[in-house]
């Protein structure tokens, strides 16, 4: 299993107004490290919680379809909006689009399923081909205002942890990790442990 961002989000889940407020910082000097801050933090909360926060496009890459009609896909970055495509080399090696027609996906559920409807297979895939299957989809909340306030909350701790804190630790007296707020807020939304 593999994935493929293709189409990035449009704006970050905080501002950079939001995080240089909540820093405190004055002037302009800091900036461009704060909104690098940012998009770290974010790309931190969201391989943590397996989601994505602001609408992206991804690609989901698996080696074969399940081998049962009952068994489903079920695709780990949530919340996920709707499956664009369902793409797969045939056995000969051609690349197919599975019509939207023949499988259901529960948008619902999190993870998100895949499954073929009533009276359907899974299609048959070129045998021993990695990621012989390659499913398109738009995942997030929306724009960022959409976003959950804990992870932007849990963004802004974290951009003012590293901002204040150039080191992963703090050494002297006392041992100080990433604060456990943090790990609280993300709690929060987090879906719980899958296999």
């Amino acid at each position: 299993m593999a994935w493929q961002l293709v189409t990035p989000p449009a704006e970050e889940p905080v501002s950079l107004s939001d995080a240089v407020e909540h820093l405190r910082v004055v002037g302009d000097a800091d900036q461009a490290y704060v909104q690098g801050l940012i998009t770290k933090a974010r790309l931190w909360v969201e391989g943590v919680l397996d989601r994505q926060l602001v609408t992206a496009t991804w690609k989901l890459f698996v080696d074969g379809f399940p081998k049962r009609s009952v068994d489903v896909i079920e695709i780990k970055k949530a919340p996920v909006q709707s499956i664009e495509a369902v793409r797969y080399a045939d056995a000969a090696g051609d690349e197919q689009t599975w019509s939207s027609d023949e499988y259901q996906a529960d948008l619902v559920s999190e993870p998100a399923r895949l499954r073929p409807l009533w009276g359907y297979t899974w299609p048959t895939t070129r045998s021993r081909q990695l990621h012989a299957v390659e499913i398109e989809l738009v995942a997030g909340y929306g724009d960022a205002a959409d976003v959950p306030a804990t992870l932007k909350h849990a963004i802004l701790l974290l951009v003012g942890h590293w901002f204040s804190h150039h080191e992963p630790v703090l050494t002297g007296t006392i041992i100080t990790p990433v604060p456990f707020t943090v790990q609280s807020l993300l709690a929060l939304e987090d879906w719980g442990g899958y296999p």
